[in-house]
């Protein structure tokens, strides 16, 4: 890799101070509002079980009680995870654990998309009932979010990282 190679200029905005800093931001600002809104906002009654059967339906392999606890789990994955990515902590692991999420997220609105899950004209649990997206634009803001994790998993910034200036005050010790 040549220095003034595409190459090597994208390598040094991926690891550069702003770039992952800001896809941090971004990427735990989402996971953290869609979180509040699963948790403040839910989606009770029949909404609620339709929703299930919308992933047990793209899961079939899965057996429903899985799916099911995965919903339940997943407001408080995304509060985790976004939390960590928004702290500096963990961020390869952070980054790598949101890919599934968000592809889940994207087989989800896909399905809907096609209309192979019933007559959806929004993404019935993106952030709760504290805001409605159309799958459209649901299934892009998962395909940003993809790409944003990925950036982060492959980035070797440390700019703005709370694990990183832990790790300096422990060598200082």
């Amino acid at each position: 890799m040549s220095e003034g190679s595409p190459t090597s200029k994208m390598r040094c905005l991926i690891d550069g101070p702003y770039l992952v800093p800001l896809l941090r931001l971004a990427l735990g600002g989402i996971l953290i509002t869609s979180a509040v809104g699963k948790l403040a906002f839910p989606i009770t009654g029949p909404a609620k079980a339709e929703i299930v059967d919308i992933y047990a339906g793209l899961f079939i392999w899965l057996p429903y009680k899985v799916v099911k606890a995965y919903m339940l789990a997943l407001p408080w994955l995304e509060l985790l995870l976004g939390a960590s990515l928004l702290l500096g902590l963990f961020l390869r692991a952070s980054s790598l654990l949101c890919l599934p999420i968000i592809l889940s997220f994207i087989g989800a609105n896909a399905a809907l998309f096609r209309g192979a899950l019933g007559a959806h004209k929004e993404c019935p649990a993106c952030f709760g009932t504290l805001y409605v997206l159309s799958y459209q634009l649901a299934l892009m803001i998962d395909i940003i979010m993809l790409g944003m994790a990925i950036l982060i998993l492959i980035s070797r910034s440390r700019a703005l990282r709370l694990d990183s200036w832990l790790g300096t005050l422990a060598k200082g010790r």
